[in-house]
């Protein structure tokens, strides 16, 4: 987890310059370009491609796929799961049914 303005993130990698941060308070979902060093991140560009209406209010409301990471998956305070495509960044699906906050979330 990193602080960018002021706003707690969660953050995936899926490629060597392509970043996935979830911002926790206003539930937007960005994709980043960004330049890693072990010493510094610089983000090159950025991109809102999706938002949960009632924010991100856990470090686990963003995960990757383990298997092949052509996905990752998003839960907010929306009651709401949205699956991703990680090459693309669409949406590829919006699971709903939940009554609470989805705090975590596990792609198995």
């Amino acid at each position: 987890n990193i602080k960018l303005d002021g706003h707690v993130m969660d953050i995936l990698q899926i490629s060597p310059d392509q970043l996935i941060a979830a911002f926790y308070g206003s539930g937007s979902i960005y994709s980043l370009n960004a330049q890693l060093s072990k010493q510094k991140v610089s983000f090159l560009s950025n991109k809102v491609i999706g938002k949960h209406e009632e924010g991100l209010f856990s470090s686990g409301a963003l995960v990757l796929h383990e298997l092949g990471e052509s996905s990752f998956a998003s839960g907010g305070g929306d009651g709401k799961v949205f699956i991703w495509n990680s090459h693309t960044l669409q949406k590829q699906f919006e699971l709903i049914g939940h009554t609470l906050y989805v705090t975590s979330l596990q792609l198995l």
